[in-house]
């Protein structure tokens, strides 16, 4: 029988459009090519500051990956570390995490560094101050950004320096210790006002051993050997009798005894008119009493003319568990070095940069650190020296070696 015409042209209309399908789905006709769905990609994100710090940043971020969210959680500070622990045992932690500066030799093995043709120990040195060099490269290899740097300083009382006609802060541990007596004040024997929280341990004193560590830098003290199998703490005997000195009753530089009260609490009582510590506690101090005039000035020094600091801070890292550490790094790269993002963090969060280009106070760039295997062990272990120097159970000397001991046995245990 044959066909019409119309019924031949239905039929060649459908050879073609079945043809094309063919064709379509097969991916021969150039620039087409089957539909795939876009798998998308999710970020943990841990931090200790508020998401409103970060959420500009990871909205403009994600903007780059159309297919990326990035969860943020918010953990207090002092919770941190074990959360952090947890969360990694347990494969449920964090693709983005923060360490402190303290803590590489202990969590190295938790982070996925960045590949040196990326971003290199050339690259860290050339944006970032020496200190962070120090903190966060192992091996030639960089394991976390910073975008703030904290520095210890003296803060004072105004009030107080004023009224025994103190107009000048004191720039060297030498004009630190001819104004300790006219700050002190005792009645009957007792303390009862004190020129400086120092001298005590980490029981009476905030930030106790990090003042102690940054006067056994400035004395030289190596604190460890260059390939850390070893504490060397004999060179700091002087930095420690100096340290301590403050808290003996015997000592024209009396100023300080552990029974005194807490350092933050007594500075805000204006029982003691200076203290050591770092500017982010300033709002805590500012909370407990806003009438205090407070100041703020750079850490005393053994000699001016080559200042050490101690620093105090966090960097920005990846984990080693992150199923996307080339995008994860890109949002820390991005973060920590790119201009306007850091302007706008230190915008938001009024804390002193990090990076190079917008440094502009001298204590930044002469902060220095010390590789530590547990930094909290190993404060503990000096804060107890402390107390078994000013309690007279010690010498300085045999106090030090037996710290210089247990320091090194975590050193190799931890290695």
């Amino acid at each position: 029988m044959e066909l019409r015409k119309n019924q031949i042209i239905i039929l060649g209309a459908l050879g073609i459009i079945i043809l094309f399908l063919v064709l379509l789905f097969s991916g021969i006709i150039p620039g087409l090519r089957p539909i795939r769905r876009v798998r998308k990609i999710e970020l943990e994100f841990w931090g200790i500051e508020d998401i409103s710090v970060y959420r500009d940043f990871i909205d403009q971020f994600c903007e780059s990956y159309p297919n990326l969210k990035i969860n943020y959680r918010r953990i207090p500070e002092s919770d941190y570390e074990t959360e952090l622990i947890n969360g990694l045992a347990s494969l449920k932690g964090p693709d983005i995490l923060m360490i402190k500066n303290t803590w590489l030799l202990k969590h190295y093995d938790k982070i996925s560094p960045l590949p040196p043709e990326r971003f290199g120990v050339k690259d860290l040195q050339k944006l970032f101050p020496k200190v962070v060099e120090q903190d966060f490269a192992l091996s030639q290899r960089v394991y976390a950004l910073p975008l703030s740097i904290y520095a210890l300083s003296l803060i004072y009382n105004q009030d107080m320096l004023e009224t025994v006609g103190i107009a000048t802060l004191p720039e060297t541990w030498l004009e630190f210790q001819k104004i300790v007596p006219r700050l002190t004040e005792f009645e009957h024997g007792s303390l009862v006002k004190a020129a400086a929280a120092i001298g005590g341990s980490n029981k009476s004193i905030h930030k106790a051993t990090d003042l102690l560590f940054a006067l056994m830098l400035q004395s030289g003290c190596p604190m460890v050997d260059k390939k850390v199998t070893r504490a060397i703490f004999g060179p700091g005997i002087e930095a420690l009798d100096f340290y301590t000195h403050f808290a003996n009753a015997q000592n024209r530089d009396y100023t300080w005894n552990e029974k005194f009260g807490y350092s933050l609490d007594a500075f805000c009582k204006e029982k003691v008119a200076m203290i050591f510590d770092y500017s982010y506690i300033l709002p805590l101090l500012e909370q407990k009493n806003p009438y205090l005039r407070i100041g703020i000035a750079p850490l005393p020094q053994l000699d001016p003319d080559n200042p050490i600091n101690y620093a105090d801070y966090w960097g920005y890292s990846v984990s080693n568990q992150s199923k996307y550490p080339e995008i994860s790094w890109d949002f820390v790269l991005s973060l920590t070095t790119n201009k306007q993002n850091v302007y706008s963090y230190l915008q938001k969060t009024g804390n002193p940069p990090a990076l190079r280009d917008f440094i502009e106070e001298p204590q930044t760039l002469t902060a220095r650190s010390w590789p530590q295997v547990d930094a909290k062990k190993i404060s503990q272990v000096f804060s107890r020296a402390i107390e078994e120097v000013i309690t007279g159970k010690k010498t300085v000397s045999d106090v030090l070696g037996e710290v210089e001991l247990q320091v090194t046995e975590l050193i190799r245990t931890r290695f």
